[in-house]
């Protein structure tokens, strides 16, 4: 009678013990997922990418309204803003779109016939100003009026003007490299205005303003 109830008290022994194991098993399982989330959510959060128009850019850039020597290219496309004012771009879809500015006047025609900013594959002025393929003796006035001479014809035509933009603080805007820089809030927002008009600067064709354009040097 004795030995049975030993025996069964040992059983009960071993079933208690292995519960326990169980537990402990079970508990450590629990915790070694609940570290593991908080450790997938702290690389997510630590890895996350804020969105472009949700970035706050901090640090202001000193050579926003870069202005050096002017330097004669003979170039009829080549731009120099003499004042105030920054040439208005259309931005890549790799840079969000939406607008940059730059002070690089290194003008040239892409291959549907729109000025662009001559910075990698080309900046596309705005407002658009586009010339026909086969025109010839392209023009830019100190106001910024773009003239050319279509094939055959025996006059000239105004294909658009340059408009440029102006900011409350350009020493504020941020550069995005390649002489391209995009507004802040410190900067203000841009307002824009035809070469001349209200304090901003005329365009002199025919000539480059070097610290602008050294990004460019090799692409003419």
């Amino acid at each position: 009678m004795r030995l049975k109830f030993r025996q069964a008290l040992s059983r009960t022994t071993v079933c208690l013990i292995l519960l326990d194991l169980a537990v402990i098993v079970l508990y450590c399982t629990i915790e070694g997922r609940h570290s593991t989330h908080h450790s997938q959510l702290a690389s997510a959060a630590t890895n996350s990418v804020v969105p472009r128009s949700m970035q706050f850019h901090t640090a202001p850039v000193g050579n926003g309204p870069n202005r050096g020597e002017l330097e004669a290219t003979g170039c009829s496309t080549d731009l120099a803003i003499k004042g105030n004012g920054f040439f208005i771009v259309k931005l890549p879809a790799s840079m969000g779109y939406g607008r940059g500015y730059t002070r690089c006047g290194c003008l040239m025609l892409n291959q549907n016939g729109d000025l662009v900013v001559g910075i990698n594959e080309g900046y596309r002025l705005m407002p658009r100003i586009n010339i026909p393929r086969g025109a010839s003796q392209v023009t830019i006035s100190k106001d910024g009026i773009v003239e050319y001479l279509p094939a055959g014809a025996a006059s000239r035509v105004i294909a658009g003007q340059i408009e440029l933009a102006q900011f409350s603080h350009p020493e504020n805007l941020w550069p995005e490299g390649n002489g391209i820089f995009t507004e802040t809030v410190s900067s203000g927002a841009h307002w824009s205005k035809h070469p001349g008009e209200q304090g901003t600067g005329a365009v002199l064709s025919g000539f480059l303003e070097p610290a602008a354009n050294d990004s460019v040097a090799s692409v003419k």
